[in-house]
């Protein structure tokens, strides 16, 4: 029922995180104060609040976010190319290239 575990060292990772801030008082009562809880890992959160720690989508969801921007750059790609191809963009290049060089 209730929690005093704030001379602790706690991974923050996404999961725990977001366990710690939105569930941890549904299930328990924590009886020292929540800025006590601190990061000990990663590196780069050392020191911080658990409370205050913001992570980032690439951080929590690596795998979805990179294949989502993979598959943004393919389909810009893809536009540019059938765009090209529809309006003829090589030809008008290669015209205005001749036409400078005359």
């Amino acid at each position: 029922q209730y929690l005093e575990a704030s001379n602790n060292n706690f991974v923050c990772s996404c999961e725990f995180v977001s366990f710690f801030r939105h569930d941890v008082d549904h299930f328990i009562t924590i009886r020292d104060n929540r800025h006590y809880y601190v990061c000990d890992t990663p590196f780069t959160l050392r020191g911080d609040a658990v409370d205050s720690v913001r992570l980032s989508v690439f951080e929590c969801y690596m795998i979805p976010a990179v294949l989502v921007l993979c598959s943004l750059i393919i389909i810009v790609l893809g536009l540019i190319v059938v765009t090209c191809y529809k309006f003829h963009i090589i030809w008008y290049l290669h015209m205005t290239k001749a036409w400078i060089q005359a």
